[in-house]
Parts: C-alpha cells; structure tokens; sequence
C-alpha cells in the first residue's frame, strides 16, 4: 500500500462527545510527511474548537508513529517556512492544553514526534507491541514538539535527560515501569478497546467538571501552591453549588450505600 493509496494521512472521525484522530501512513509506519503535520494540526484546531470532550490518538495498521520517514526525505527539511514549521511545533502544545481529555493509544512504533505527541497526552496506553524511543538526538536534532518539556513534567527532569540524551528502544512494560505509560495492554486489540472504554467512562462524567479537572491539571503546572489552591477553590465552589452536582453526589450516596 502506498501513500496514493492513502490520500489521508491522518484521519478524523467524532463520535457524540469523543473524537478520534488516526495517523494514516500504514505502509509508512504512519512516519511523518508534509500532509500528514498539516492535517494533524488541523484537525486539532477543529477538535479543540467541537463538544468533543474526550479525544483517542492512535496508529492506523501496525504502528503508532515512528517519527520522521528516513526513507522518503532522510536529508531533507520538511518544506515549509518558519511560521508554517512553529505551528506544527505547537501541535504538541495543542494536545496538552486542549479542554478536551486526551488518551494516546500506542501500539508498534512510537519514536521522534510520535512520542512527542504521546508524551502531549493526558494518558498513554500502550499494547505490548509498543516500543518507544526519543530518538532525536539519534539523528542529529535535539528534540520537537515539545517533548523535553513533556518528558520533564511526567518522569522528573533526571530521567527525561536519561531517555533524551541516551536515546534507545524501550518496550511497554519498561515504559510503565518508569511512568511513562498510564496502562498496558496484552494485544493490539484489548489496547483499542481499552482506550474506547476508558474514554466512555469519561464521557459520563459531568461535562463541566471534566472539563474542570483537566483545566485544574493545566493549571497546576505552571501556579505556586497558593494561587493554585484560590484558582481550584473558587471553581469548587461555582461547581459544588449546581443543582447537577447535588443530583450526582445523591446518586453516588445512593449507590455506596448500597454496596
């Protein structure tokens, strides 16, 4: 199959409150290519801007996204002007600060920008067929996407250096040993289902609360402790205050109770 074949490179699809955004480079192991970073860019400006409040990143085929295709430009810069390039740059930024709740589903491959764009994600499940590499330094370049910055924030900035400085291949149960990856899955299949699964139970959450938590993480990680604790008691208290809140803590009593 080639990239004729597949005039997409990348894929979107909505289901009621969750989207879906799939690399489409199959015969590629979904390596990057110009078409493929200006549709992934687009179509999460799109997502970023719907009621979509959970969204699923994964690979079409066997792979993830092996990072940059060695074997279609290996000397050449992608073809693009500086603003054009910073924008793609920002598709990481978008991932992780998007109000909708991100999961990485990561099978294969999953190196270069591909783990950059995981590591942007809010979680990161992984088949045991997932092996990751940071890769960059590898080939020359220090790094994109803003997976340094990523890396930092969910293992310590003493791994991260490990991971980016020693760029080697490191399967899923390694991944989720160091805390890299959120939950493993046996094969390619539970790892899909398991993601699809964990996103429904996300949906059913209260919207705004979602919503809420996630601008509470996003916020968390740039705040001292005490203006954090006014930003995340001010919206308690407008949440906690709604008629739907006191509804859902009555059903939760109700089913403790119960049990």
């Amino acid at each position: 199959m080639t990239d004729r074949d597949n005039p997409d490179h990348v894929l979107l699809t909505f289901d009621g409150p969750i989207a879906q955004i799939s690399f489409n480079r199959p015969a590629r192991r979904n390596a990057l290519s110009p078409d493929l970073l200006t549709l992934l860019r687009d179509h999460l400006t799109r997502v970023a801007a719907s009621d979509a409040r959970l969204l699923i990143l994964r690979g079409e085929g066997q792979d993830f996204c092996v990072g940059a295709d060695m074997y279609d430009q290996p000397d050449q810069e992608i073809p693009f002007h500086h603003d054009e390039l910073m924008s793609f740059y920002h598709t990481g930024t978008m991932l992780h600060e998007m109000s909708a709740v991100t999961i990485a589903a990561i099978d294969g491959g999953c190196a270069g920008p591909g783990m950059a764009w995981a590591a942007a994600c809010d979680f990161r499940f992984a088949s045991q067929r997932a092996v990751f590499n940071t890769a960059f330094l590898a080939v020359g370049v220090a790094g994109e996407m803003g997976l340094a910055w990523t890396l930092s924030r969910i293992l310590g900035s003493g791994r991260a250096r490990e991971l980016l400085f020693f760029p080697e291949k490191m399967n899923a149960t390694k991944a989720e040993q160091i805390g890299f990856v959120t939950r493993t899955f046996d094969t390619s299949e539970s790892l899909h289902a398991g993601a699809l699964e964990a996103a429904r139970q996300l949906a059913a959450r209260d919207p705004l609360s979602l919503k809420v938590a996630k601008a509470n993480i996003l916020a968390a990680e740039n705040l001292t402790l005490r203006d954090f604790v006014e930003v995340e008691g001010g919206r308690h208290i407008l949440l906690a205050s709604r008629g739907a809140r006191t509804a859902a803590f009555s059903a939760h009593a109700a089913k403790h109770k119960a049990e």
